[in-house]
């Protein structure tokens, strides 16, 4: 059997990562580390907290730590006969250009969400008591921002988009279109199981979903807003055009088909 290859789940934080994730999780041929986090953790984390230790083996201990996060998610993968073994955590968008040369046959799944989403998902997770979601309007964007910026180090050759809000907007055919694109890469869907998209990720209240169970089990796709326009006063736009318009136009021009903003405009 050939060595499981990775998948690495991308995009901002707030953007449909976690339910993304979860639907590829269910894939027979996929296990599922959900947020394992260990890639970002070893080279970012831990080389930050590691760096003042007074000890001539740093470096050889931060390499043998890099290794053994390859090695832990390789053999589970095998340990459960799988291909591919898949990792969720949305942070690893800022180490995309590591991962992509350290795993030169992982596949890149890019969640993308407009701005204006993202942010408003945010502020409802600060309130929730996390911190690192900004605690003003232009923190928010600047995250955002920091993080969609990095999509440029994706290689093109390994990577299928998923616009998130696309994906609320038109279920099925995004989906259909979805895992389709996923299959060229080596990817099978056959057999996944639609139940994970009617499960809220959300950090508040159970928030709608775009999946229901029906009166007699079946899974049911719906539309759902990604946006609520009534919390987005006036001013907003101007407040974090400058912060987002560079990272918001290098998105709409690489993937415009899968890249949308919401209407401002509840009308």
């Amino acid at each position: 059997m050939a060595p499981p290859r990775p998948i690495f789940v991308v995009g901002c934080p707030r953007s449909g990562t976690t339910v993304t994730g979860a639907l590829i999780g269910t894939f027979p041929q996929v296990a599922n580390l959900g947020e394992y986090a260990a890639f970002y953790f070893t080279r970012v984390i831990a080389e930050k907290e590691y760096r003042g230790v007074p000890t001539p083996c740093k470096a050889d201990w931060l390499e043998a730590l890099s290794k053994l996060a390859f090695e832990f998610a390789e053999s589970t993968a095998r340990q459960a006969q799988k291909r591919f073994f898949l990792d969720s955590t949305p942070w690893n968008t800022r180490i995309i250009a590591n991962l992509a040369e350290e795993f030169s046959d992982a596949v890149f799944v890019l969640v993308l969400r407009h701005y204006r989403g993202v942010v408003q998902s945010l502020a409802r997770s600060y309130c929730q008591g996390w911190r690192w979601c900004g605690r003003t309007l232009e923190e928010r964007a600047a995250l955002w921002a920091e993080m969609y910026g990095h999509c440029e180090e994706l290689p093109t050759d390994r990577t299928v988009a998923l616009g998130f809000d696309q994906l609320c907007e038109a279920p099925q055919q995004t989906l259909r279109t979805f895992l389709a694109a996923l299959e060229t890469k080596g990817v099978s869907s056959q057999g996944h199981e639609l139940a994970v998209l009617a499960q809220s990720h959300a950090t508040v209240a159970a928030r709608e979903t775009i999946a229901h169970l029906n009166g007699d089990g079946r899974i049911v796709l719906q539309r759902r807003s990604s946006f609520d326009p009534k919390d987005w006063p006036e001013d907003y736009e101007a407040r974090i055009d400058r912060i987002v318009r560079e990272v918001d136009e290098m998105l709409a021009r690489r993937f415009p088909q899968h890249y949308i903003a919401p209407r401002v405009s509840s009308g």
